[in-house]
């Protein structure tokens, strides 16, 4: 996500840039925010978001033959509540069923701008650790 802005002569410039990866790898993730702050000159900064999944995702119903699956008796997608699913803690995992479906989603965030004299992304300030999500 981009917040972009007109500037007077009627250009729009991308000035500030939400980099949130789930899937994607810290590194993946900085990768990124370099190509923004050191190839965009009008970007001033980037926040980096990353979420991490413990256990990580693992369909629980992958390896179960048609017969298992049938005797599982899940309900519909319409019927599914989320009172179905229980939470082991406040911030996961979720399980329906037996199953984990979701693990503890925790996350850090980071603030990045351009290093003045160089001109290279580096990270500013402290991270925000021990992010839990709902």
């Amino acid at each position: 996500m981009a917040l972009e802005i007109w500037d007077p002569a009627g250009c729009c410039k991308t000035k500030f840039v939400l980099e949130v990866g789930l899937a994607e790898t810290y590194a993946m993730l900085q990768e990124d925010t370099r190509m923004w702050l050191e190839g965009r000159e009008d970007v001033s900064a980037v926040m980096l978001v990353k979420l991490q999944e413990d256990p990580d995702y693992c369909c629980p119903t992958r390896n179960l033959s048609d017969q298992d699956l049938a005797q599982q008796k899940f309900l519909g997608y319409s019927a599914i509540k989320r009172h179905d699913f229980m939470l082991e803690s406040a911030y996961g995992p979720a399980v329906y069923n037996e199953g984990t479906w979701v693990g503890s989603i925790t996350g850090f965030i980071e603030i990045w701008k351009r290093e003045p004299v160089s001109g290279y992304a580096i990270c500013t300030g402290d991270r925000i650790v021990s992010l839990h999500l709902r």
